[in-house]
């Protein structure tokens, strides 16, 4: 079991990172493998003609993705919305089919729960054929966090619901398709609209 993550926050006292950190440790008790993708790196704007032959850190980006039977996404909500620079890196992705078919868990560590960024990825990577099988908006996430832990009991339990059910999806115990219409119906999303 291959989990790739990506930290939508590139703040260095990311709530967000402490939040994909303990998603992390929770899936590697479970016997899993995560890799998490280097935001290190500047990933030049999403050009459509460039998408056979992308730039090196999209590459890199792609190789993550391709090599993991299901990713995390923690990202942050910037003026209603996810942040520009994810969803540029979720547009190189469109070419390649990196993310197709792959489950996946979002959540948003935000100050009102990052609901409007939770809905436009779940957009995003459903309309690429991925499965958004999971999500967590966690609000006032400041209060939730102490020297890089997280002190809240609620939240704590709900972020490892993400990474549980991540996990039963890929040990086939959970339907993908299911469990993916169950995390996007309450987000007004239609299931079967995707890429098949």
């Amino acid at each position: 079991m291959r989990v790739a993550t990506l930290c939508g926050s590139l703040h260095s006292g990311s709530t967000n990172a402490v939040v994909l950190a303990t998603i992390s440790n929770h899936l590697k008790r479970a016997g899993a493998a995560v890799e998490p993708v280097d935001t290190s790196v500047d990933v030049p704007s999403f050009r459509p003609e460039a998408v056979d032959d992308p730039p090196e850190a999209v590459l890199a980006i792609r190789s993550v993705f391709e090599n993991a039977d299901g990713i995390v996404f923690a990202i942050p909500e910037y003026a209603g919305g996810a942040p520009g620079w994810v969803k540029n890196i979720t547009d190189w992705m469109v070419g390649s089919g990196s993310l197709h078919g792959r489950p996946v868990g979002i959540v948003s560590a935000a100050t009102a729960g990052g609901t409007n960024a939770i809905k436009q990825l779940s957009l995003t990577l459903t309309w690429q054929g991925a499965f958004v099988v999971a999500t967590c908006g966690l609000a006032a996430p400041l209060t939730m966090v102490r020297d890089n832990l997280i002190t809240d009991d609620a939240a704590l339990s709900r972020i490892h619901q993400i990474g549980d059910t991540l996990a039963q999806v890929l040990r086939g115990d959970r339907d993908a398709a299911t469990t993916s219409a169950a995390a996007l119906t309450p987000l007004g999303i239609d299931p079967s609209d995707r890429l098949s």
